[in-house]
């Protein structure tokens, strides 16, 4: 029974989120591949081709890698101002940068002569953090 309500409850939270109603059928598939990555053994990724990259997410059911995953670049109002407002040679400042999302997404909008400094203090995150930089090739912009 307290998986059952476990899996109930997590279910209800994607049923809640705004995106849910835009693709109900994509966003149930997608939750039951994360948890058959996961059981598998195997670490979930999403790539975002807009921002030409591509996103190594914890393999715990965290909230914002989940959503991520499930939902893409439209999971976060923040992403869409972000988007809009970002230019190229910009500097941003991305404070409790978890995986890289925001980071890596500003890599893409600010290019080369741009610069994002992230900063992640639980080491495990921050581990993921420098996985992904370096698998999207962004260290000399994101430091």
């Amino acid at each position: 029974m307290g998986l059952f309500q476990n899996l109930r409850g997590k279910f209800q939270f994607l049923v809640k989120h705004p995106r849910f109603g835009e693709r109900p059928v994509r966003a149930s598939v997608r939750t039951f591949l994360w948890y058959a990555t996961v059981a598998l053994g195997m670490t979930p990724m999403r790539a975002v081709p807009e921002w030409n990259a591509r996103f190594e997410l914890p393999r715990r059911f965290k909230t914002p890698a989940k959503v991520f995953y499930i939902f893409g670049r439209g999971y976060e109002e923040e992403i869409e101002f972000f988007e809009a407002f970002l230019r190229p040679g910009d500097r941003m400042l991305d404070i409790g940068a978890n995986f890289g999302l925001y980071s890596l997404m500003a890599a893409a909008k600010v290019g080369p002569e741009g610069r994002i400094d992230a900063f992640e203090p639980f080491p495990e995150s921050f581990a993921l953090l420098e996985r992904n930089i370096a698998a999207n090739r962004s260290r000399s912009q994101t430091k």
